[in-house]
């Protein structure tokens, strides 16, 4: 099995990548499979709620996500919903 590994360094602080990581609609910036995100949602928990397209060896898949994020410094959650649309 082939092992690949990539690192960068970001010079910024935390919070600043923290921010514009959770903004679901800079996914496709950082993200090269996701296609689009639509129709986010603030949630009451600071959280996010959105649609998003994905393409994955020719397979558009299409779903849900709702993301919690707590704070720079600890962990988030997602939970994505998808289902595979005929390309």
């Amino acid at each position: 099995m082939v092992k690949t590994v990539k690192s960068i360094t970001i010079k910024a602080p935390v919070e600043k990548v923290f921010d514009y990581i959770s903004e679901p609609t800079n996914l496709p910036e950082i993200w090269s499979s996701v296609v689009e995100v639509k129709d986010v949602q603030k949630l009451p928990s600071g959280g996010t709620r959105n649609r998003w397209v994905y393409k994955m060896a020719g397979i558009r898949l299409e779903g849900t996500s709702e993301n919690e994020y707590v704070s720079p410094t600890s962990a988030s959650s997602a939970r994505p919903r998808a289902a595979p649309r005929a390309p």
